[in-house]
């Protein structure tokens, strides 16, 4: 389950996850639940690099999208603009 893996917080399990989201979005798009695990997941990847010298800017960059395609494809979906404005403050927004 790619929820339990993100909620572990650990480097390997998150990038389990982002397989596993990844996977799932190739497979159905259509659905913003897996977006959203996707978003979630690019954007712990993300923290974990923030304060190196070099952040992982483009799994910040993934997460921004990830966490838009949710929204558009469920609008009335509360976890997707959660996770929409959790990836947003993120970037400074």
């Amino acid at each position: 389950d790619g929820r339990t893996m993100i909620e572990t917080l650990t480097s390997d399990q998150v990038e389990s996850a982002i397989i596993l989201f990844s996977d799932l979005v190739a497979r159905n798009g259509r659905h913003a639940l897996p977006h959203i695990g996707l978003a979630t997941a690019y954007v712990l990847r993300y923290d974990a690099t923030r304060a190196s010298a070099t952040p992982d800017r483009a799994a910040l960059e993934r997460a921004v999208f990830h966490a838009s395609e949710a929204r558009r494809l469920d609008p009335s979906l509360g976890q997707a603009w959660a996770t929409y404005g959790f990836v947003i403050h993120r970037t400074g927004d």
